[in-house]
């Protein structure tokens, strides 16, 4: 086992904590709203930490019989990292299964080389955006993610939002702020690039 200053050590459990606590932070708070998908965010970035965490102490224990402070703190990390993209919209089971996943390449990197370690990392994201472009059918059951479409900003706009859309160009390309007013606008995100120049907006 490698010899440390105690104060190394301290300063790892610090930077550690500080940066573990503001991943949770990220995670959760890209729901934008606190509801059911917060929840299942807050679970599965926990679950992840603790399922990555574990296989990460069982594997270096079989391969070095000893444990470093760094090897707690990149299990720790590398579940938040893991889960960060679909925190509150898969469930339970997929959350552990990503933590132990997660975990995979780091520790292979010293033995097998970064282009190997990397290949399950990279099958993982071509997995997670699969799924995400999933949640706007309705097929998404079946891998055991959630809709959160009402409490997380979309870049894929819904029956509803998109004739509301529809109708706020029309009124603007057509100068009626009588519409405008009874349309409502806060619900609709849209650029100035998106009225061609037509008006001041």
């Amino acid at each position: 086992m490698e010899h440390m200053h105690p104060t190394q050590n301290v300063f790892l459990i610090v930077g550690g904590l500080i940066t573990s606590l503001g991943w949770y932070c990220v995670n959760i708070g890209s729901v934008h709203k606190f509801n059911d998908a917060t929840i299942r965010s807050f679970i599965n970035s926990h679950l992840s930490v603790c399922a990555s965490l574990l296989s990460w102490l069982i594997v270096t224990y079989m391969t070095r019989k000893n444990f470093k402070m760094t090897d707690l703190l990149q299990g720790i990390m590398a579940g938040l990292v893991g889960v960060s993209a679909c925190a509150g919209s898969v469930e339970v089971w997929a959350s552990l299964i990503i933590g132990v996943v997660v975990e995979i390449p780091t520790i292979m990197e010293p033995a097998q080389g970064c282009m190997i370690s990397h290949i399950p990392m990279v099958f993982l994201e071509f997995l997670e955006q699969w799924q995400v472009g999933l949640n706007s059918s309705n097929t998404n059951e079946a891998l055991g993610s959630y809709d959160t479409s009402d409490s997380s900003p979309s870049s894929i706009l819904s029956k509803e939002k998109e004739v509301l859309h529809k109708k706020l160009f029309k009124a603007v390309a057509a100068g009626d702020l009588q519409k405008l007013d009874t349309l409502i606008v806060k619900q609709v995100s849209f650029g100035v690039q998106d009225f061609d120049k037509r008006t001041p907006l």
